[in-house]
């Protein structure tokens, strides 16, 4: 038995929608889902405010940004950049995105 019914689905990636109305739209989308995840970062931090250290430094600080996260959307695929933040105490303080939440991301980018 030579025969299958396996279609291959290689680089369906590749051959999303290219234009000028389509490019506009994944780009406003990256935007708005960046300053929705910046406006959580910052609620974020700003609930952790008042805790310091024994030096007088703040113990959860912002730590730049993780690398890039792939976000499958009915409009495409957009690349989000997750912010990183650091418990100087250690004493497990870490962000997680209500807005995009691990487990919603692909590994790969496109």
């Amino acid at each position: 038995m030579s025969k299958d019914n396996v279609i291959d689905f290689k680089g369906t990636l590749e051959n999303e929608f290219k234009d000028a109305l389509t490019d506009f739209i994944r780009a406003t989308a990256r935007s708005a889902i960046q300053e929705g995840v910046e406006a959580e970062i910052k609620e974020f931090m700003e609930s952790f405010k008042d805790l310091t250290l024994e030096n007088g430094k703040q113990q959860v600080v912002r730590n730049g940004y993780n690398p890039e996260r792939n976000l499958t959307t009915s409009i495409g695929n957009l690349n989000v950049k997750m912010p990183k933040v650091r418990d100087r105490k250690k004493t497990g303080i870490a962000f997680t995105s209500a807005l995009i939440p691990p487990y919603i991301c692909v590994d790969q980018k496109v």
